[in-house]
């Protein structure tokens, strides 16, 4: 399997997880802001910690979550992208966000042909690969 293939179908992982992995952050940086209630010491000095900061050195800090929001904004920037095109934009939101659909129900839907549905959505995976700086 060739790296653009590869690429494609990770991306469209990414699209098909998309809300639970906003779900995920949203509960990550929850826990951190919400963490431990005690007083956090500071090895050095030996004075008490500032929680706050440590908080907040965590949630810009923490690499998964660094990786797990680059991710959300590049489909987020590709959303606000396709919001110029309404079809494409239904597309991307049948196919990977609600799931109710078939590939072929989606068709019908938009009133597209098979053609223009699977250049569409090249057209949405390649856009997302683009702000994730991969080649699809």
């Amino acid at each position: 399997m060739s790296i653009e293939k590869a690429n494609f179908r990770a991306i469209e992982a990414e699209l098909y997880g998309y809300l639970d992995t906003k779900r995920e952050v949203e509960l990550m940086e929850e826990e951190i802001l919400e963490g431990s209630p005690f007083q956090e010491v500071a090895v050095q000095s030996g004075t008490t910690g500032d929680s706050t900061a440590n908080k907040a050195i965590k949630l810009v800090s923490s690499k998964e979550l660094l990786e797990v929001r680059r991710r959300i904004n590049a489909i987020e920037k590709a959303l606000t992208v396709l919001q110029q095109n309404e079809y494409k934009l239904r597309l991307l939101q049948m196919k990977y966000f609600e799931r109710t659909y078939t590939d072929q129900g989606i068709m019908m839907k938009l009133c597209i042909s098979n053609n223009t549905f699977y250049r569409w959505r090249r057209e949405i995976v390649k856009l997302v690969g683009s702000y994730l700086g991969w080649r699809v």
